[in-house]
């Protein structure tokens, strides 16, 4: 393996500062978690229209997903439990589906933060309980949401 690409799928190791106690990542990581491929989707993001954006991110989800053994197992058992009466040719389709779903939820993420605002809304299809929000943001007291993304 060339050694750049080598260098892209090995595992993201945390290195402490010098003089300081080695304390264990708490978070998750992968080899594609650089923010490299952040930019490079993020760029890719101003200038492919979104129908294309989300075909290369799903052909890249499908190139990948077998370079990641522990996501694959993680999907693959969660699978199994919700649907246990799945063969595993089904419970392998539907992983690659959820991979292929994932990287078009990321690269929207990065892609339409990006852009105007009313082409953001065009992509919004419905709000639910947005008088509460406003509610609690007319209120001077502030509040604290609990979301992935807002």
């Amino acid at each position: 393996m060339r050694p750049r690409v080598q260098r892209i799928l090995e595992p993201e190791v945390s290195v402490p500062k010098v003089g300081t106690p080695h304390v264990q990542r708490r978070w998750y990581t992968h080899a594609y978690n650089r923010l490299a491929c952040y930019r490079l989707i993020a760029v890719c993001s101003l200038w492919l229209p979104r129908p294309v954006q989300l075909r290369i991110a799903r052909a890249v989800a499908m190139a990948l997903y077998r370079y990641m053994p522990r996501e694959h197992a993680a999907v693959q058992g969660n699978l199994t439990r919700v649907l246990p009466d799945a063969s595993r040719q089904e419970v392998e389709r539907q992983a690659r589906q959820v991979f292929g779903n994932f990287a078009c939820c990321f690269a929207d993420l990065l892609g339409l933060n990006r852009r105007a605002l009313p082409l953001q809304q065009a992509y919004v299809t419905k709000v639910q309980g947005l008088p509460h929000l406003q509610a609690v943001l007319q209120a001077p007291r502030g509040f604290v949401a609990a979301t992935a993304h807002l």
